[in-house]
């Protein structure tokens, strides 16, 4: 059971890794802060 949690804790944490660098190479703050909502929502599981 608490294999599961790692394993979705690691897929979130590399799903936070992994939007990092399109986020530092945007210039417009508006999509900036899209992205950063949108992989929040990704890694709560959220809607």
């Amino acid at each position: 059971m608490w294999i599961a949690a790692v394993h979705g804790t690691r897929d979130r944490l590399l799903s936070l890794l992994e939007a990092v660098p399109p986020v530092g190479r945007e210039l417009d703050l508006a999509q900036v802060l899209r992205r950063i909502v949108e992989t929040a929502v990704l890694l709560v599981e959220s809607e």
